[in-house]
């Protein structure tokens, strides 16, 4: 239930102040709902839509991936956060 890797990002997809390059930077959230998001790109990656912008991100372990259902790609909840395996 502990995340084993987080990469805050602002609201406008750029770093956070001493973060490397986020995974979210070319996903959108444009036409999506709130909530989290397993990346079409990235399969260890998700991101939190806000009012259509990206707000965070989250990243799996090595050798997990975001689990998710449906073709929107939402990605299953644990402990409140997108869920790794």
């Amino acid at each position: 239930g502990i995340p084993d890797v987080f990469i805050p990002v602002r609201a406008d997809g750029q770093a956070a102040p001493g973060c490397g390059t986020p995974v979210t930077l070319d996903e959108s959230c444009v036409g999506k709902a709130d909530g989290w998001y397993c990346s079409e790109k990235r399969d260890y990656a998700s991101f939190q839509c806000k009012a259509q912008a990206i707000s965070l991100g989250y990243q799996c372990a090595t050798g997990k991936k975001c689990v998710f259902s449906g073709q929107s790609r939402v990605a299953t909840m644990e402990n409140g956060l997108p869920q790794c395996r």
